[in-house]
């Protein structure tokens, strides 16, 4: 019989785990480094799924966050230095790597209850640069999909996800949280404006046709600029968005230089993995501009525009960690709703660790149901040979079978309902384990004729019905 050590089965809830960075903990250029492509991540996720021998794993790479979420090995839990390792390997998988020396102290590790609250809190925009946009839940989507595609995500990152999601909606529909909220986008129009007056009659170049472009554009429109340009890698993709918004002029990649000469503001945010404006270009378009200040918020991850470019004269240069303090002028209008979504992640992650635990309890309830019935069923074989019951008739013998599966149904029943109606996690793990280890002894096939002969046996009445059922 095994030790009630060893039939402790640690619950899957508290191996699963989170790694990594975000705004909160990293500058932007220790973000850009780390960042990790789709097309990365597809190679990458399997290779470190089987090196550290996980049994799932998701990672969610954006402009304000590199987090790696996994469930660690059952029978190897694999320790927090492993973890950063693992981390560490996604790096090994790209072109320009960075030593964990220098992204570990801004990382946080989480696990069990901590780490699916907060994918609960990331999913629901309240972990957010600006808590309440909505790209962030898309963004995470994109991140389950590609795992599920390459063979990474498993049942309990799949549950827990779309539990994240459902919880998203929630709050969403019952609180207040995106009456007072602006995107990334929103916020780098608005720092426009705090420079420019009257935006509408000032040149304005967007660079890229992504979702974030796309945002700012649809923003930008309703000030009717007197001159919106959109340019893209791909025309037609620029193109499109230009008859999406319905405003705008769709330019060829190639005249970016003769459209930094005519603007005034510059949004970008492409995919580009270096920048596409460096220092010795934008002299020459300062130059040419004779004195004529330039705007450019870049809200690219990597960034579109090097850094060194902001002590350039007459250059004025934003990125992501400067729209931080813009976004903070809604945070107040929006400190009720957040108290509220806060207050519902935390009772829904609550919620979901004691749903998924009892889940868990099944298999264990049904090796006790087999236990308890192989038990009647054997104690009726010998019970019922002994002469004093030879006497009985058929319709004795049935009501007497149908009591003792009525006993062993309660006992089965009444064992559930213990497990499942414990709230203390380590006493309901321990009764787990007594329960595992009651029902360890051997339980054979019965034989075939548990009463004597012409008389019904034990399992004329069929098999006990399984514990979901009885509780």
């Amino acid at each position: 019989m095994p030790s009630l050590r060893n039939a402790i089965e640690e619950p899957s809830t508290t191996r699963f785990f989170c790694i990594g960075v975000n705004h909160k903990t990293t500058p932007i250029a220790l973000r850009e480094a780390l960042f990790l492509s789709a097309e990365v991540l597809r190679v990458a996720l399997p290779s470190v799924k089987a090196q550290f021998a996980f049994e799932e794993l998701f990672l969610l790479s954006t402009c304000n966050r590199l987090e790696l979420y996994g469930v660690q090995g059952q029978q190897r839990r694999q320790e927090p230095t492993e973890i950063f390792s693992a981390y560490q390997a996604f790096q090994t998988h790209k072109a320009a790597s960075i030593l964990e020396s220098a992204w570990s102290p801004h990382a946080y590790l989480l696990q069990g209850e901590a780490a699916v609250g907060h994918l609960l809190r990331v999913v629901a925009s309240l972990d957010s640069l600006v808590v309440g946009e909505t790209q962030i839940t898309a963004q995470c989507k994109e991140a389950v999909a590609l795992a599920a595609q390459v063979g990474t995500l498993g049942p309990l990152c799949q549950r827990v996800t779309q539990e994240a999601f459902h919880t998203h909606k929630q709050v969403r529909t019952q609180t207040k949280i995106g009456a007072h909220t602006v995107s990334i986008s929103h916020a780098a129009v608005h720092l426009a404006q705090r420079i420019f007056t009257d935006i509408a009659t000032h040149p304005i170049l967007l660079l890229g046709a992504g979702e974030m472009i796309r945002v700012a554009a649809q923003y930008l429109v309703q000030f009717r600029p007197t001159s919106l340009r959109v340019l893209n890698r791909s025309l037609e993709r620029a193109q499109h968005l230009v008859e999406t918004i319905g405003w705008g002029t769709a330019f060829p990649w190639e005249e970016l230089q003769v459209h930094l000469l005519h603007a005034d503001i510059v949004l970008t945010s492409t995919a580009s993995p270096e920048p596409i404006l460096d220092v010795a270009g934008m002299k020459k378009i300062l130059n040419q501009r004779k004195g004529r200040p330039l705007f450019i918020v870049d809200i690219a991850v990597p960034r579109d525009v090097d850094p060194a470019c902001s002590k350039l004269s007459n250059l004025y240069l934003f990125d992501l960690d400067d729209l931080h303090r813009v976004v903070e002028s809604g945070a107040e209008k929006r400190l009720e709703a957040t108290q509220q979504a806060e207050a519902m992640i935390q009772f829904r992650t609550q919620q979901f660790m004691r749903e998924w635990e009892d889940a868990a309890l099944q298999p264990a309830l049904g090796t006790y149901h087999r236990y308890v019935q192989h038990r009647v069923q054997r104690e009726a074989e010998r019970t019922l040979r002994r002469s004093v019951f030879r006497s009985l008739d058929q319709a004795q013998l049935r009501a007497l079978q149908q009591m003792l599966h009525a006993i062993a149904a309660k006992l089965t029943a009444d064992m559930a309902g213990l497990l499942l109606q414990t709230e203390n996690t380590e006493q309901k793990r321990h009764l787990h384990a007594a329960l595992l280890e009651i029902s360890a002894e051997p339980t054979p096939e019965p034989p075939p004729h548990l009463l004597v002969a012409g008389k019904p046996d034990l399992t004329d009445l069929g098999p006990l019905p399984e514990p979901s059922s009885i509780v």
